[in-house]
């Protein structure tokens, strides 16, 4: 799946992931992509020839060089995720909660090699519902992902269309910290393979109180407790490791 495909003039080829299947041809120095929504989420991760004609499907063109070879990498999504609990969650003061965050993944495609200037397409695992994290006049654009959240990570309920993202919350405050939502910012966490799962490393979010900022660090390596970790994708920025932001929102009563 990721890895390099020569792809012949006239051959298609197809991923299938989660709700999506892609469909990818190549044409003289055209790029062809054409997508469509399965019915039902798929299992596992699958990519290969198709052998049937495409009679009826729209494409979307490109238009690069004459190579033939495409680079397919996962990538987080292309704006922060804003994690809504389906649950309440609560930490007590001075303690700390790892969570197991499943990310719909985003699919790459590359010509040649994994470098910004050859980026020809990429697309989504999974509808996302857009979102704004903060107020109305000082927040961010985001997506919206309702979970149930897990402290423990459960291998038989996990979707092979998911990044797996360790995050820590560390509450160094004198308040309980009422976990409604808290956003996530994905550009900055690489991704690893361990067999059929894939991982990122581990982010650290400390709150410090409802008014400051919090301490949001991002571990520089896999997660410790990945056996057999393999790097096979870049975070969209690797410029930074710490950042302070609002990590945290929290809704406040109408009567209040």
């Amino acid at each position: 799946m990721w890895s390099k495909i020569s792809i012949e003039q006239g051959s298609t080829y197809y991923w299938k992931l989660g709700f999506k299947e892609i469909y990818l041809q190549k044409r003289n120095k055209e790029w062809l992509f054409s997508l469509q929504d399965l019915q039902e989420t798929a299992k596992d991760l699958v990519c290969g020839e198709q052998s049937s004609p495409l009679d009826e499907a729209e494409w979307i063109t490109f238009i690069g060089d004459a190579g033939n070879t495409v680079l397919s990498l996962p990538a987080f999504p292309d704006r922060p995720i804003v994690i809504k609990p389906k649950t309440a969650l609560k930490v007590l003061p001075e303690k700390e909660v790892l969570l197991f965050i499943e990310v719909p993944l985003y699919i790459q495609f590359y010509s040649e090699t994994n470098k910004n200037e050859n980026l020809i397409f990429e697309c989504s695992s999974q509808e996302l519902s857009s979102t704004w994290f903060g107020e109305f006049d000082d927040g961010t654009l985001a997506y919206s992902l309702p979970l149930d959240i897990s402290t423990a990570f459960e291998k038989h309920k996990h979707a092979g269309h998911n990044i797996i993202c360790p995050v820590r919350l560390i509450n160094d405050s004198s308040m309980t910290l009422d976990v409604q939502r808290f956003l996530l910012s994905g550009e900055y966490l690489t991704i690893y393979r361990d067999k059929k799962e894939l991982w990122s490393n581990e982010v650290k979010i400390k709150f410090k109180g409802e008014s400051e900022f919090s301490d949001v660090q991002y571990v520089n390596q896999a997660p410790l407790f990945v056996k057999n970790p393999i790097q096979i994708a870049n975070a969209r920025n690797s410029k930074s490791t710490n950042v302070f932001s609002k990590s945290f929102h929290f809704i406040k009563s109408l009567t209040e």
